[in-house]
């Protein structure tokens, strides 16, 4: 959460990409918590790139969801 801190005051960023985030039900509890401070801390929009399509479960503590990565062609 530091890292968020100093990256926003550092660069002006208005809100948090989390890349590399999984997709199963099982690891979501990895993604609350971070997405819980950055929700206090206002630093939102949060944007999760996963990949691929994740368990819908991860729509609630997200305001985007990165479901595709791939050539722009594709």
């Amino acid at each position: 959460m530091s890292d968020l801190t100093r990256h926003r005051a550092r660069y002006g960023a208005q809100g948090v990409f989390l890349d590399q985030v999984s997709t199963g039900i099982e690891q979501l509890g990895v993604c609350e918590q971070p997405a819980a401070v950055v929700r206090t801390l206002g630093r939102g929009p949060l944007v999760l790139h996963h990949g691929t399509a994740p368990h819908a479960a991860y729509a609630a503590p997200a305001d985007l969801l990165v479901t595709f990565e791939g050539p722009w062609t594709t």
